[in-house]
């Protein structure tokens, strides 16, 4: 009858959308995996770059604090013409390990002696003892801090290590290296990629809009540290990118984030951009993280398509099906007749 019909067209009608539901799902999550691998990949090369390039420098701190020039001056810290001696021997130093500053501080932090002694904003006399480079080494743990200098302005990732003499420590010997030409390659990836500290805040970015920006508020008892330690005084607010994180319909451990933007086709999605799959791993040596966001747009795309052409295909089969059931169904009909007519055909004659 019409309402059996009916029903069976709904029943039907129910199915495809269901079936290019489950291809959208599935579809989503084969191009949610070949993306991560591709991701995973390329943050290999870029964690490595980076642990290559701070690698270069963790080693001289403990060459300047074996230094004779260096001890002599600890010795006796009043001595210019050993203070001189110093500043070209650091000078000397920083010059062909191309670092951005070396420089010797005594057991209360003042700066003895510098790389840049001779340059405007020079280190010396200067007292970094509220940095925690200079708190690690005095304790007997080499220093690693990354943070903007209260001198120059300038961000830089700082090495330390202790300076002993007849087993008491005496000083330490730090080298700051300037990494920020170091994410200027990123600006070239189709990806956004961002390396951030302990805290979240970004210090290195393929956009260079978020530099020093948070990825979620911070805590007032993190706040209060960041100011003792001055690491980002000269940054400014610490402002929170606009972050908005689900799952991928399609469920799975990926991440999926939508940033916060002015643009005009972020209005229609409530301000958000789109879809980008959040990829990270820990870079070797430091407290940082180093972050892929890719977009999604292609694997919305060919989730959309495995779900169109599987209804496609369903629709088409079951056309197809119908179409030889009405055709075995005239068959059968025209059966009969023909008999019919030999039939009185036989009659006649």
């Amino acid at each position: 009858t019409q309402w059996r019909r009916g029903l069976a067209v709904g029943v039907w009608a129910c199915l495809v959308a269901v079936a290019g539901a489950l291809a959208y799902l599935t579809a989503e999550r084969a191009g949610i995996r070949s993306l991560q691998q591709g991701t995973l990949h390329k943050l290999d090369v870029y964690a490595t770059g980076l642990r290559s390039e701070l690698s270069r420098y963790e080693y001289l701190p403990q060459v300047l604090s074996l230094s004779p020039d260096v001890l002599d001056l600890l010795r006796a810290p009043d001595n210019e013409a050993l203070r001189r001696d110093a500043n070209v021997y650091l000078e000397t130093v920083n010059a062909h390990a191309q670092a951005s500053a070396s420089y010797v501080m005594d057991d209360a932090g003042l700066t003895l002696a510098a790389s840049n002694w001779g340059q405007p904003g020079s280190f010396v006399h200067m007292n970094f003892s509220y940095r925690p480079y200079f708190r690690d080494a005095m304790g007997g743990v080499p220093g690693r801090f990354y943070g903007i200098a209260t001198v120059r302005r300038e961000a830089g990732y700082y090495f330390s290590f202790p300076i002993s003499n007849a087993g008491r420590r005496i000083g330490v010997a730090t080298v700051k290296v300037g990494l920020d030409k170091l994410d200027a390659p990123w600006a070239n990836s189709a990806d956004k990629v961002l390396a951030i500290d302990r805290n979240g805040v970004v210090v290195l970015s393929s956009v260079a809009a978020w530099k020093f920006r948070t990825l979620r508020p911070l805590s007032i008892q993190t706040l209060q540290q960041l100011a003792q330690t001055r690491q980002y005084t000269e940054a400014g607010e610490l402002t929170p990118l606009e972050l908005r994180e689900h799952r991928p319909w399609s469920g799975g451990a990926a991440t999926v984030v939508q940033i916060g933007s002015d643009a005009p086709r972020a209005q229609a999605n409530g301000g958000f951009g789109p879809d980008l799959l959040l990829d990270s791993r820990p870079v070797d040596g430091t407290d940082w993280k180093l972050i892929m966001l890719s977009d999604m747009g292609p694997v919305h795309a060919f989730a959309r398509t495995a779900a169109v052409v599987t209804m496609f295909a369903l629709v088409f089969l079951t056309l197809l099906v119908l179409f030889f059931q009405q055709r075995r169904r005239i068959v059968h009909q025209r059966l009969p007749a023909g008999g019919a007519l030999q039939r009185a055909y036989d009659e006649l004659e």
